[in-house]
């Protein structure tokens, strides 16, 4: 299976798992299993527009808006959390790209200082490196 179809898979999953979450609103088995990884204060950018989430990826160089071209399904059904209590797990750090952990910091920035953002990585050496530099500011 190639790297974009594995991509795809994972960020629909990704999404299913979000919306489930969400809904529930019940993320008590989750926080016993992970920590919030990326404090609050790493929020400074405000969206206030469709291309605001595209020009905030691409500061933060993800692959979701030059890869895959999610920035108006991200827009349109996550622009709502801004700013709000969200419980948002991210799976994956991306320890094989360019830029490690570029999403979660996406995230945090996207949806500001309120939300309580979780990640999942599996190469605990790769998280443990990422979590030195950015999570424990």
């Amino acid at each position: 299976m190639n790297i974009v179809i594995k991509s795809a898979i994972f960020t629909i999953v990704s999404v299913i798992i979000i919306y489930a979450l969400y809904t529930a609103n019940n993320l008590r088995l989750l926080q016993i299993l992970i920590n919030p990884l990326i404090p609050p204060t790493e929020s400074k950018l405000k969206l206030t527009n469709v291309s605001a989430f595209k020009q905030l990826a691409l500061t933060f160089e993800t692959d979701k808006v030059t890869t895959h071209h999610y920035e108006r399904m991200y827009e349109k059904y996550l622009s709502n959390y801004k700013n709000s209590h969200i419980k948002f797990l991210e799976i994956g750090l991306g320890c094989q790209q360019p830029v490690i952990g570029s999403s979660a910091r996406l995230w945090r920035s996207f949806f500001g200082p309120f939300a309580e953002i979780n990640i999942i990585e599996y190469d605990k050496n790769c998280g443990e490196a990422w979590y030195e530099k950015y999570g424990k500011k």
